[in-house]
This record gives C-alpha cells, sequence and structure tokens, in this order.
C-alpha cells in the first residue's frame, strides 16, 4: 500500500508516514497525525509483522469527526476477524482473497459506503467501468452509476474462479468456527513455546497469526523447523504462525516438539506500519 500511496504525488498529494515509535494501537497518534490538510487516512487493521490489531471504529470516528477518509486495508484480517464495515463505521475497506481466504493471488475487494460511491472520480478506468461498456464510443465516457465505476478492465476470471470456491467453502464451515480452532491452537501453541520464549510473545490483541521475533535465534529454529518437515514464514527476524481450519493439534505438536530448548532469548521491537 505504500507503493500505492506513493504515486498519489503525482495527483498533487503528499505521503505521510507514522514514526514507527508511535503506537497505532493509541487514538492520541492519530490525533497527532490528522491535520486540517489531511485528506485520508489508511488504516491497517491487522498488521502483518507483529499480529497486532488496530482499534478501528474509534479512528474511523476521529476521521469522520475531521472530515477525512477512513480506508481499511483488511488484507491480513479478513476471514479470520469477524467484520462489520457498517458497525465499523468507515469509508472505504479493501484487502485480497491470498491469506486467510484462501482464494489465491489476483482476486482483490474493494467496498466503498455507497453514499460516497457517487461522489469519486476515479483516474485508473477501463471499458467495464464505463456506463455503458458495448456503446464504443471512444469520444463519450461517462462512469457507471454503481461501484462497477471502480472495475476498470477486462478481468482475469480465473483467480475469482478460485476465490469464490475458496469463500463457498469457508463460509460452508463458519466464521465462527474458523476463529475458535484459530484461537485454540494458538492458544496451544503458546503453552508449549518454552517459558523463555513465552516471556518475549506480544501481550497485545491479535488477529490469527502469532509473530514471535526471534531476532538473532531466526537461523536456528528455522534450521530445526525445517529438519522437521515444517514450512515456516517469516517477515525479517519475525517468525509467524498461521493455524487455519486445516491444521490440527499434530501440527501444534510437531512445531512445539522442534522448538529449541534453551534459546538467548533476543528480542527486537518489530515496526509497526500505518500511514495517515
Amino acid at each position: 500500500m505504500g507503493f500505492v500511496l506513493q504515486q498519489a504525488r503525482r495527483l498533487g498529494y503528499e505521503l505521510r508516514l507514522i514514526p514507527r515509535e508511535h503506537s497505532p494501537d493509541d487514538l492520541e497518534t492519530w490525533r497527532e497525525a490528522i491535520k486540517p490538510d489531511v485528506c485520508g487516512v489508511l488504516i491497517t487493521h491487522v498488521h502483518f509483522n507483529n499480529g497486532r490489531v488496530s482499534p478501528v471504529r474509534p479512528i474511523a470516528e476521529l476521521c469522520r469527526a475531521h472530515g477525512v477518509l477512513s480506508v481499511v486495508d483488511i488484507a491480513q484480517s479478513a476471514g479470520i476477524v469477524p467484520i462489520d464495515a457498517h458497525a465499523l463505521g468507515v469509508d472505504v475497506m479493501l484487502g485480497s482473497c491470498v491469506k486467510w481466504l484462501c482464494g489465491g493471488p489476483g482476486a482483490g475487494f474493494l467496498w466503498i459506503r455507497e453514499s460516497l460511491v457517487a461522489t469519486m472520480d476515479p483516474v485508473n478506468v477501463g471499458w467495464f467501468s464505463h456506463e455503458s461498456p458495448f456503446e464504443f464510443d471512444i469520444r463519450s465516457y461517462r462512469h457507471a452509476p454503481d461501484a462497477r465505476r471502480f472495475w476498470g478492465g477486462t478481468p482475469s476470471l480465473v483467480p475469482y474462479v478460485m476465490a469464490a470456491a475458496s469463500l463457498g467453502v469457508l463460509q460452508d464451515i463458519g466464521l465462527e468456527r474458523l476463529v475458535s480452532h484459530n484461537r485454540r491452537l494458538t492458544e496451544a501453541m503458546r503453552a508449549r513455546l518454552p517459558q523463555e520464549w513465552q516471556d518475549a510473545l506480544p501481550e497485545h490483541p491479535i488477529g490469527g497469526t502469532l509473530c514471535l521475533d526471534l531476532g538473532a535465534d531466526r537461523a536456528g529454529v528455522q534450521e530445526r523447523l525445517v529438519a522437521a518437515g515444517v514450512r515456516s514464514d517469516h517477515r525479517g527476524s519475525v517468525l509467524r504462525m498461521s493455524f487455519h481450519i486445516w491444521n490440527s493439534d499434530e501440527d501444534v505438536d510437531l512445531v512445539a516438539r522442534s522448538w529449541p530448548r534453551r534459546a538467548s532469548r533476543t528480542v527486537l521491537q518489530p515496526q509497526i506500519q500505518g500511514s495517515p
């Protein structure tokens, strides 16, 4: 999203980032960041590198009080954290199906508060954005009156076919069951870790991913997991454990048995990302 927002400079906007030492959980951080010249804020619902959950609703309320658009990235929360756009009071939500929704790459989505749709004038358009796509009059472009104005050109259908299948399966399973299963395995993993590693775990609320900063011990831990046949995911020195409905108690046991008994407990402060 940082790459995308940097391109807005071509339209005369300026990108401002919240300093990493300022917590996105603290509403005061946002009060200081939202100045009179701010057009919109990007709120990360669940941070990818530490699992932290941002207080979206109060941030959105603060944005609304200042006449600022609230845009929420739910790529790391859709499918594992209950989401109600209307209850959160946000203006825009966006994400993809590549994470907890298990839909593979290419199936992105965008939700915009209905009352805002007609007020927005997309720059990136295609023939599917047209009010009448098959009119084929090169001299007459008119935005579609509804969400289709954000569609763009001819979509690649395969990613959406894949995503539709995965969404159907997850819907049949039910979000409540998915969340409950994830929380149970996550807590089981916490309890099975050696005490020195438990002490290093974050205390803040997390989405669905248990993030542990391994610091200088990353190589050793990763080597043991690979040897045990565990595929692990890292962002820098942070190990991310994301237990989905497809995982089992046996998977937790395998990771726990593979974990080093003695560690240096070198813990680094993970980077917190967010941008007004």
